[in-house]
């Protein structure tokens, strides 16, 4: 491990790696800077190419206990940019790093990571850096809406740490619990991820319990303007004006493993659900929601039962996440046979 003489002094200090890669400006000397207030002691790398970012990925045991990526990140992976023709960047897909290019480099045996790329949360990316060994990995499952959310969160993530002695799990709780923007963040470990005021739920063949699901379709990626049609205006209580999806993100999420389905009463959608691939091995039910005038009816069962018959068919765990204050997910859990983790 990076042992500097900092860790040797009255109070000593804990060791923190940074490394910018160009993300929102001058982060990466702000966390510096910050680290260091709150009783650490910090290196920051200023990579100029994605070669020495795989360095400072693949120290092994030498890497310190802790270590903060400032990149910005795309649908590809983390973004690097265009470079010389002198530098190699046969790495890079379009300009950015997939996780696949991460997975075979990382190296970083019980340290923790904090990712601050946009979407670094999401499965593809924190597993890949779970194969290095990592004890814990810290990304965000959606883009952030404003560039100072990653500061604020490391600022409680490492006061919570040092200062009250939590654990990195606890630190990561008591951070993800400041606003709406901090809760984006996703704490992952060997157990899988967490995310925080969820709770997640399994299900496999053994344990399902059926629900008569009749007068559901499947979507097909092609279908979306009839998906628009059936579906505009379920929820037109929700606060935010929810409409649904563009043609190009329609396509998107279909081209990231997702698939979705309505219950349909004279044409329109009482009922809505979909399926993700979030892995090889487990496929989730998401976006399960039932239209207000429809509520008490069972048509939210019926469609998350919908959903998971065709996850454990293909011989996939069915997982299901949900607002821990949500008791109708919660009943809905429960009578399907999914188990709480």
């Amino acid at each position: 491990m990076w042992k500097p003489v900092d860790t040797e002094f009255f109070a000593p200090r804990t060791p923190v790696e940074i490394v910018d890669c160009g993300g929102v400006g001058g982060l990466g000397r702000l966390a510096r800077d910050l680290i260091e207030e709150l009783g650490g002691t910090a290196h920051l790398h200023l990579c100029g190419t994605p070669g020495d970012f795989l360095k400072v990925i693949a120290q092994g045991n030498a890497a310190a206990p802790y270590l903060i990526i400032v990149v910005h990140g795309d649908d590809n992976g983390l973004v690097f940019g265009e470079y010389a023709d002198s530098i190699d960047t046969s790495m890079l897909v379009e300009g950015s790093m997939p996780p696949e290019c991460i997975a075979r480099h990382v190296n970083l045996p019980g340290r923790v990571v904090f990712n601050d790329a946009c979407r670094a949360g999401e499965p593809p990316m924190a597993q890949a850096f779970m194969a290095g060994g990592l004890k814990g990995y810290i990304g965000s499952r959606e883009p952030t809406p404003h560039g100072t959310a990653g500061i604020m969160f490391i600022a409680h993530f490492f006061y919570k740490l040092w200062r009250e002695k939590c654990s990195e799990r606890e630190a990561w709780e008591q951070a993800a619990s400041y606003d709406k923007d901090s809760r984006l963040y996703v704490y992952w470990d060997e157990d899988g991820g967490h995310w925080f005021g969820y709770a997640e739920s399994a299900c496999t063949a053994e344990t399902f319990r059926p629900h008569p699901s009749e007068g559901l379709r499947w979507w097909r990626e092609d279908d979306w303007e009839a998906a628009r049609d059936a579906n505009e205006g379920m929820w037109p209580q929700r606060k935010d004006h929810w409409t649904f999806w563009s043609e190009e993100e329609w396509h998107g999420l279909y081209s990231e493993g997702c698939r979705y389905c309505s219950l349909l009463v004279d044409g329109r959608a009482v009922a809505f659900a979909g399926l993700w691939q979030r892995t090889d091995e487990e496929w989730e039910v998401i976006a399960v929601g039932t239209a207000p005038v429809h509520r008490n009816k069972g048509y939210g069962k019926a469609v998350a039962s919908f959903v998971t018959q065709e996850i454990v068919d293909a011989g996939k765990v069915a997982v299901l996440s949900y607002h821990e204050d949500n008791p109708a997910m919660h009943r809905i859990a429960d009578a399907l046979g999914y188990k709480p983790r």
